[in-house]
């Protein structure tokens, strides 16, 4: 049996994330937090901090047990996973929100923001084009010329996000077949196919015969 991979922690530097996320944190107490608005703090304190610490989790426990896993996992161990792949996923989904409503507030990109307001939601989407092009007309183009190259991973990401949020959630499979494996398995087949047939003729004569 293959060992099992997901591709997506193959390439991650964890230290490299938790480091990136300290500083994050660092910037926030120390250097932005007594200049921001109650909002503003709101979504960046309790909203986009604390979805980093869920991130943090996430990431710690998928990579311990991937990477300590040699064989198929059990049944409990891929849901286990999974619930803390969809963990990852949907925050780091709200993560950007809660940074888009932060920019909103901070910056007045609309009059009398109302969260329970349709559009108002549809609008605080950080990497949409509206959103973008609102940045860019308040004087913030450094910001959004930082931001636009991401905008094609921001939709993928939200396709997935929304779907994994309210229809069908993200799955671990419990294990994999890599090709080489899959060419054993097909050889095996082959030759189990050409036994059975071998049997089935030998078996045909054998009634002919009596």
């Amino acid at each position: 049996m293959a060992r099992i991979e997901i591709v997506m922690y193959g390439k991650i530097n964890r230290r490299q994330i938790l480091t990136s996320h300290r500083r994050i944190r660092e910037d926030y107490f120390f250097r932005m937090r007594q200049s921001l608005s109650e909002d503003t703090k709101r979504h960046l304190q309790r909203g986009l901090l604390s979805r980093l610490g869920m991130v943090e989790a996430a990431i710690i426990i998928l990579d311990d047990e991937i990477s300590e896993t040699q064989s198929p996992m059990d049944h409990y161990l891929a849901e286990k996973l999974a619930l803390f792949l969809n963990a990852y996923y949907l925050n780091l989904a709200g993560s950007l929100d809660n940074l888009a409503w932060a920019l909103t507030y901070h910056h007045n990109l609309i009059p009398n923001v109302n969260e329970a307001d349709l559009k108002h939601r549809r609008f605080a989407q950080l990497l949409t084009k509206a959103f973008l092009i609102e940045l860019r007309q308040n004087n913030l183009d450094p910001l959004a010329d930082a931001l636009e190259p991401f905008r094609d991973w921001y939709q993928d990401m939200r396709e997935f996000r929304d779907p994994a949020a309210h229809r069908i959630p993200l799955r671990v499979p419990p294990s994999v077949w890599t090709p080489t494996l899959n060419q054993k398995i097909a050889c095996l087949d082959c030759g189990f196919l050409r036994r059975v047939v071998t049997c089935t003729a030998i078996i045909a004569v054998c009634s002919e015969s009596s």
